[in-house]
């Protein structure tokens, strides 16, 4: 969720003063063990600009440089040491991060293996993790400056600027440009404590499912297609998740439009599509979704608001849940016979020819009793069951339903690409490529053909994967491109801002972020079983259950759920959140804080500002021996 900096007082002294800049900070998250990311109260320093290791090398151990200095340096610098060395140093007092300016040694911040802990994943699928979001980096504030929206654009070239001017300068001459980085978090120590004292909120959101069947009471199986609506990077706002996640999305929702026009709902297996936010830490969506399928009950309608369940209509007061179509449609998760993941879809070299597609598989026999050619087609390898799955949505399931077949599709091979190894790279450039969306349509043409063929026993068409489509909803995902051009259904992007795929928190009454909106959207239309009449913001649905997707009132079976940590509960009375006492499951929780931000100001060196010091005490001192030389001839006359 983008950030906005703080409304500061417009006063001419402020403006006279301060450059207030549009940023993306490091932010604090707690678990039920402690804290990770950045926490720090309002910091200065004198821009350095750093453009290699040599050079912040210098920065630390010149003598020359005796202020206290704030490193303007590019991602790829943002290492454990750097920062371990920057605060030892005690003249370095925290980074504004560039994008990366090389790519030998490049990095993600996040794990290794985000997964290893899960018997169906096997080996690192991130080998060039570092797992640095993962730390607690308190008191060191850091804001990156990504040249990713007009607004950012010119951030990013004032402090360029102002870092080089300085430098010209040799750090000596005054005036010299600062910058103030304010990122102190509320919420410290643990989950637990934080939600205790008000001071921060579940991580999580909307997640999204839907069907071509109107519920799940009968006694077929459940042929459920995954894919993850959200991304992970130390800086939040920054994570887009294009290739990792949002073209797995692509895929499913085009897939879904090549069985529409089949007659699916009289299958031997129900087609389901279920679409997770959360999954980058520790699969919130997917977690929340399973344990709701399997342990979901209700004993309170609801009646009214209350400060335990605020919604003005939902489903049920304890536990407050808005909607739970999941459970009075009949699904559980010993129904879902097979999970068909999209992973990561897109690779390295830029070309015009889709990427070789891979399914890895796990759960009961893995593939055994499945025709893979005939499922998947000719064009697919299927890797060795041995590998495992990568990081999947298929692990939830998995964990309460090992009789479930689950596979995952994607182009990695064994791990994800290493010229997309930091999740900034990750972004709408990759998506923009010829191949990245020709790769999104084969995978949505391999899905739909695998659904189709596991839900029909062979028996159904091969559907057709409508390639434009596909291009479109890549672009309508991720930005690129997301005004009415690019998405279908109306559906338009209203910010300046980049599209962020981070999960952000869960409250009741959130909204959906833009992923997952626009999943919902094209889902219901997709999968509707009842079409009425046009309708418009003036002319609404009359039709009972029916919703208005791009001027056509539809019924369908698709609905939003709200995901929060399983590690997490919240009191049917106060609405108050705790940590499940003893919980191994995700706890995670995201801060509050008043502000966060990033502004530029003049100031002279700590020598200038001594010696403007002492003129200033000698000016006093002599004004003061003046008036009391005035005074005492008054007194004497």
């Amino acid at each position: 969720m983008v950030r906005h900096l703080h409304q500061h007082s417009q006063s001419y002294q402020y403006r006279s003063i301060y450059a207030d800049l549009l940023a993306s900070p490091c932010v604090r998250l707690l678990n039920a063990t402690g804290a990770v990311g950045c926490s720090a109260p309002a910091t200065g320093g004198i821009l350095y600009p750093v453009g290699n290791d040599a050079e912040f090398k210098e920065l630390l151990s010149s003598s020359t440089l005796s202020d206290t200095y704030m490193a303007v340096l590019p991602l790829e610098l943002v290492t454990r040491s750097n920062i371990a060395a920057a605060r030892a140093s005690g003249k370095v007092s925290g980074f504004v991060v560039t994008e990366s300016k090389a790519r030998d040694g490049i990095v993600s911040h996040d794990r290794a293996c985000p997964d290893c802990g899960h018997a169906a994943v096997k080996g690192d699928w991130n080998p060039r993790g570092t797992g640095l979001a993962l730390d607690d980096l308190t008191g060191f504030p850091m804001f990156a400056l990504f040249n990713s929206t007009p607004e950012m654009q010119r951030s990013l070239a004032s402090v360029v600027s102002a870092a080089e001017q300085n430098r010209q300068r040799k750090f000596a001459t005054p005036p010299l440009l600062a910058a103030e980085l304010d990122g102190f978090m509320s919420g410290v120590d643990t989950a637990g404590d934080c939600l205790r004292r008000g001071m921060c909120k579940p991580m999580g959101g909307q997640s999204v499912y839907a069907s071509y069947s109107k519920d799940w009471k009968d006694d077929r199986a459940v042929v459920l297609m995954t894919a993850t609506l959200d991304g992970k990077a130390l800086f939040h706002d920054l994570a887009q998740g294009a290739m990792g996640n949002l073209a797995g999305v692509a895929a499913q929702l085009t897939a879904a439009a090549a069985l529409a026009p089949l007659d699916v709902a009289k299958w031997r297996r129900h087609i389901a599509f279920a679409l997770f936010t959360g999954e980058a830490w520790g699969h919130i969506g997917s977690r929340a979704f399973v344990r709701d399928l399997a342990e979901y009950k209700c004993t309170r309608p609801h009646t009214e608001p209350t400060a335990g369940c605020p919604y003005y209509k939902a489903a049920c007061a304890a536990p407050c849940v808005q909607d739970d179509t999941f459970a009075t449609a009949g699904l559980t998760p010993n129904k879902v016979s097979h999970v068909i993941d999209a992973n990561w879809l897109g690779g390295a070299a830029p070309g015009t020819a889709p990427l070789a597609l891979r399914v890895y598989s796990a759960g009961a026999g893995t593939l055994a009793g499945v025709n893979a050619t005939a499922a998947f087609g000719a064009n697919v390898t299927l890797a060795d069951p041995a590998r495992g799955l990568p990081p999947s949505p298929a692990l939830a399931f998995l964990d309460r339903n090992p009789a479930v077949r689950a596979v995952s599709l994607t182009t990695a091979d064994g791990a994800y690409p290493a010229e997309y190894a930091t999740e900034y790279d990750d972004a709408v450039a990759a998506v923009n490529r010829t191949d990245t969306a020709a790769t999104v349509c084969a995978a949505a043409q391999v899905l739909a053909r695998a659904a189709a063929n596991l839900a029909s026993d062979g028996a159904a068409p091969v559907p057709v994967a409508n390639c434009t489509l596909a291009a479109s909803l890549l672009r309508c995902l991720t930005g690129a491109g997301a005004g009415a051009d690019a998405c279908p259904l109306g559906l338009r992007f209203q910010s300046n801002a980049r599209v962020s795929s981070y999960a952000s928190v869960a409250v009741y009454g959130a909204q959906p972020g833009w992923p997952a909106r626009v999943a919902a959207t094209f889902l219901a239309n997709a999968t509707a079983y009842t079409r009425g009449n046009a309708c418009n913001a003036t002319v609404p649905c009359t039709e009972a259950g029916a919703s208005c997707v791009g001027g056509t009132c539809l019924v369908s079976n698709t609905h939003y759920h709200l995901a929060f940590p399983t590690g997490l509960k919240a009191d049917p009375e106060t609405g108050r959140w705790s940590v499940v006492p003893g919980t191994s499951e995700p706890a995670w929780t995201e801060s509050d804080w008043d502000r966060t931000a990033l502004r530029i100001y003049a100031v002279a060196p700590a020598g200038v500002q001594v010696a403007e010091l002492l003129v200033g005490i000698a000016v006093v001192a002599v004004t003061a021996a003046a008036a009391w030389v005035a005074r005492k001839k008054v007194k004497l006359e």
